[in-house]
């Protein structure tokens, strides 16, 4: 499974990665939402991790495009801001479909979604998740 994950603070982006790597699945990074675009159109993922509040292209409108791109792709969305939810019922939203991850995140959590989303092991069944 390829998980493109984005987020502009590196260390939350590279951190995440690693866990995902030691988990199995071809992870790839993007610090910002034109890299995460670009690189979605290169290595075609199959789950979008992304931070929403970034500079310039946002998470929700990274996510957007690469839906568009590639119907497929499964969304989750990463957030320190409770407020969030207001912003994903706004117009033209109800036809997206994300998920909605509150920072900070445990690994064990993650995981766990991303089984529910995808269908991969239970987290639980993951050999690395500290």
């Amino acid at each position: 499974m390829r998980v493109l994950v984005v987020d502009d603070m590196r260390i939350i982006a590279d951190t995440l990665a690693q866990i995902l790597r030691n988990n199995g699945f071809d992870t790839f990074i993007a610090y910002n939402g034109e890299t995460a675009i670009a690189t979605a159109i290169e290595v075609t993922p199959d789950l979008l991790i992304t931070d929403v509040f970034m500079k310039d292209v946002n998470g929700v409108e990274a996510a957007i495009h690469i839906r568009m791109l590639n119907p497929d792709c499964k969304v989750i969305l990463c957030t320190g801001r409770p407020d969030l939810a207001n912003l994903l019922h706004g117009d033209n939203m109800e036809e997206y479909s994300f998920e909605l991850i509150h920072k900070p995140v445990s690994p064990h959590h993650l995981l766990a979604r991303i089984r529910g989303l995808c269908g991969v092991p239970y987290a639980s069944e993951f050999p690395h998740v500290d």
